[in-house]
C-alpha cells in the first residue's frame, strides 16, 4: 500500500520502457522520500534519500535512515 511518502524505483531501458519496480524502505506507515539524483561522467546514476522504514530485512538505526542508491 502506498501513501503520499513513498519513492519506488524502476529502472528503465534503452527505449525507455519500465524493467521493474520495487518500493524503497518500507510501504504503509512508513516514510521514504528522494533527495537527490546525480549522474557522474560515466553514465552512473546515484540516487539519495531518506526511510523510516527498513531495507530487505535489514535492522534500521534511527528514525529516519538515510540511503544511497548506485544504478550502473
Amino acid at each position: 500500500m502506498l501513501n503520499d511518502w513513498d519513492c519506488i524505483e524502476f529502472p528503465q531501458d534503452n527505449q525507455g520502457i519500465k524493467q521493474w519496480s520495487k518500493i524503497i524502505g518500507q510501504s504503509g506507515t512508513y516514510q521514504s522520500y528522494g533527495n537527490s539524483v546525480a549522474v557522474d561522467r560515466y553514465g552512473t546514476l546515484y540516487a539519495t534519500g531518506f526511510t523510516s522504514g527498513g531495507f530487505d530485512g535489514e535492522s534500521k538505526f534511527g528514525s529516519f535512515d538515510a540511503f544511497l542508491i548506485q544504478y550502473k
